[in-house]
């Protein structure tokens, strides 16, 4: 799974792009939620997430909601295209 973060520097946005190895062993979403609460606990502000559908994207979001605050910021989790496309404008 493949997330990136951006914040916004001194004229542009900075993108820094995270790929998590999450095994063979468990359930890959379950374990990306896992993952994502932990390093960015309820404060998803600014990541991107790509995921290969939107059904993939839809159940993560579901358990990203049963791991987090109900006063999380969300982040945004599209498709390769989509999201491809918000990277460039980004850049």
């Amino acid at each position: 799974m493949n997330t990136v973060s951006h914040t916004t520097g001194r004229n542009q946005p900075t993108i820094v792009p995270h790929t998590l190895h999450l095994g063979w062993d468990a359930p890959a979403l379950p374990r990306a939620a896992d993952a994502l609460h932990k390093r960015f606990d309820d404060d998803f502000d600014g990541v991107l997430i790509a995921l290969p559908g939107g059904r993939a994207g839809r159940r993560l979001e579901e358990l990203l909601i049963e791991r987090c605050a109900s006063s999380w910021i969300p982040p945004r989790i599209g498709t390769i295209g989509p999201i491809g496309d918000a990277l460039v404008r980004f850049a």
